[in-house]
């Protein structure tokens, strides 16, 4: 994919390799783009290059970072180098300039050679400059999604260990920062706030989401979240067009709380994906709550327990995995003394919200979730290809 505008990819430490997270950014960048009906010829993505070498090369690049969880560390530290090398080369051209000036002013006593030596360095110093200065003007914008800021701000220990996560990154007329979020998302749960600094750290522009509605899954969903995430990454890689036009549009206006900077198609994708995530959500719920349930009703009695690792089919399973003391107490009424019966019934509480859970993740969430986001998809192009703008 070459073109103009560089998706940056930065992974995380609980992520796969960095190739196999690069295919699903490819893959879901793909279905965005011909959902949107973009050429695929005018983005390219990348992991793992460095921010100079790629404005360096093209000046007029557009670059978007798109970080994960412990990646946007990386990315912060990126750019705070970036503010904090501006600063020092800026005050080193100024030193370097005024040297020149003085070694060419009348009263000077300085050999030609020193002389060129000087404008060298400064020549020297302000490429660097300029190196520094392009690479925060090719940078549009850094995404970061299921980011672990929030720990570097607020644990103590890591900020008395990393001072560089207080340094101040470029400001957002520079580099436009979003940070997208959702409730369910163990590693953040919550809108990123900077930490009061001097000099003042920008903060960013907090979106909240919906990946899957679950603890379990929601801090790597972001990878699948076509509506949220990679349409959003879409339009901030250039996707101004006129083929884009018709999911823009005019903003629905104050009066819907949700989307109150949102057109009303892309109000339809939004909605789309919720209405097909509340039935997700709902069965999550429940199967959650099946664990406090079948943990008390097992306490309460040791028939109550076999009854229900009987009707779970779990002495079955437990056989399977050779675990023959849960299978024998599944058998047999009585027998066990007070430890043995804790074990029985918190393995019995957590082998039904396991099995509960892994019928819920296959069915739901491989399959009917699937099909239904399939088309929907489909859909949602149809309209965009009967309604959109004719020049477009």
């Amino acid at each position: 994919m070459d073109g103009k505008s560089v998706l940056l990819v930065v992974h995380g430490m609980g992520d796969a390799a960095q190739g196999s997270t690069l295919r699903t950014s490819v893959s879901k960048l793909l279905e965005a783009m011909r959902l949107r009906m973009r050429d695929k010829k005018t983005v390219r993505v990348e992991g793992g290059s460095d921010l100079r070498k790629i404005a360096k090369n093209d000046p007029d690049i557009r670059i978007v970072i798109l970080a994960h969880s412990t990646g946007n560390l990386i990315v912060y530290e990126a750019l705070a180098e970036l503010r904090t090398n501006s600063g020092k080369l800026e005050r080193k051209k100024e030193l370097a300039d005024t040297r020149v000036q003085d070694a060419a002013s009348p009263g000077a006593v300085s050999m030609p050679e020193a002389r060129e030596e000087l404008k060298r360095e400064a020549a020297e110093i302000g490429e660097l400059l300029e190196l520094e200065r392009q690479t925060i003007k090719s940078i549009e914008t850094w995404v970061s999604i299921g980011s672990v800021m929030s720990l570097a701000w607020s644990t103590g220990v890591v900020r008395e260990s990393n001072p560089k996560y207080q340094r101040p990154i470029p400001t957002g007329e520079e580099i436009k920062w979003l940070n997208l979020w959702t409730t369910f998302d163990i590693a953040t749960g919550a809108k990123l706030a900077p930490p009061d600094a001097a000099p003042t750290i920008p903060g960013p522009m907090n979106l909240r989401v919906n990946n899957f509605g679950s603890i379990a899954l929601d801090h790597s969903g972001y990878w699948d979240n076509i509506e949220e995430v990679y349409l959003l990454l879409l339009e901030e890689l250039g996707g101004r067009d006129k083929s884009n036009d018709f999911w823009r549009g005019e903003p629905v206006g104050k009066s819907h709380k949700r989307y109150p900077r949102r057109s009303e198609h892309e109000i339809k994708d939004l909605r789309s994906r919720e209405g097909i995530l509340q039935y997700s959500m709902l069965l999550n719920g429940l199967v959650w709550m099946s664990l406090p349930i079948t943990l008390v009703a097992s306490a309460l009695d040791h028939d109550i327990a076999r009854t229900i690792a009987q009707a779970a089919q779990l002495d079955h399973i437990a056989a399977f995995w050779n675990l023959d003391w849960f299978t024998t107490a599944t058998n047999q009424p009585n027998g066990m003394i007070w430890w043995q019966q804790i074990r029985y019934f918190v393995v019995t509480g957590f082998g039904v919200f396991a099995l509960l859970w892994g019928i819920w993740y296959f069915v739901m969430h491989k399959i009917v979730w699937n099909i239904k986001i399939s088309i929907m998809r489909r859909l949602r192009t149809k309209d965009f290809r009967n309604n959109r703008p004719a020049d477009a």
